[in-house]
């Protein structure tokens, strides 16, 4: 591992002890999961434009350029304050990523996705929040966002780790088990209404289900 990829590890873990119910993990997701979760993206004819929702340290972001057009458009957020100085400092500078900061490709916005103004509509969304560590109001609240800034055939795409809802519930007591079934119920229900595909990586730590969602248009 090289000095940025340890320095990287080390902010995304002290973000973690500091903020266990934002950041949600240990370690960075590995690149396969990126990549997967990018791939309606990749797949994109045209100008397109994409948020990037819970940027971390960067294991999506890092993999954008590889599939970026002529045209398109990345915005990139993140509410915690040491990543997104993470992001700022070590990962927007990376020589595939600098010039499309420089010509306005590339953007980075350290507030909250709510905090996104309601004109900015988006194709892609590609999120990377943990929802298993969040209340269920707040998990609520994300997903009408999305949906707000969601063009109506775009695509979002999630992850959350295999088996961990089910772990967490099982490990759980009183009022931290009523919350886990509660999330987990929010979740099931956006699945069964939005989720159109589903993939398990397993070059991750740990394995995770990557989630492609579109939302449901009135007729």
């Amino acid at each position: 591992m090289n000095g940025k990829a340890q320095s990287g590890h080390r902010t995304f873990l002290r973000a973690f002890l500091s903020e266990p119910d934002v950041v949600g993990a240990v370690i960075p997701s590995s690149t396969r999961l990126a990549c997967t979760l990018l791939e309606p993206f990749a797949k994109n004819d045209g100008p397109a434009r994409l948020l990037e929702v819970g940027a971390g340290t960067g294991a999506i972001t890092r993999c954008i350029p590889r599939f970026m057009r002529h045209g398109d458009q990345v915005t990139i957020c993140e509410m915690v304050p040491a990543l997104a100085e993470h992001l700022r400092d070590h990962v927007l500078t990376r020589p595939d990523l600098a010039p499309h900061v420089g010509d306005d490709r590339v953007r980075l916005v350290a507030s909250p996705v709510q905090e996104i103004p309601g004109e900015d509509r988006f194709d892609y969304i590609v999120c990377g929040l943990p929802f298993t560590a969040f209340a269920p109001e707040l998990i609520r609240d994300v997903l009408a966002c999305f949906r707000r800034l969601l063009t109506p055939a775009g695509v979002f795409t999630y992850f959350e780790y295999a088996g961990l809802r089910r772990l967490r519930t099982a490990l759980s007591f009183g009022p931290s088990r009523d919350r886990m079934r509660e999330v987990s119920s929010i979740l099931d229900d956006n699945i069964s209404a939005s989720q159109f595909d589903r993939r398990t990586v397993f070059a991750n730590m740990p394995p995770a289900h990557a989630r492609f969602c579109r939302f449901r248009t009135s007729a």
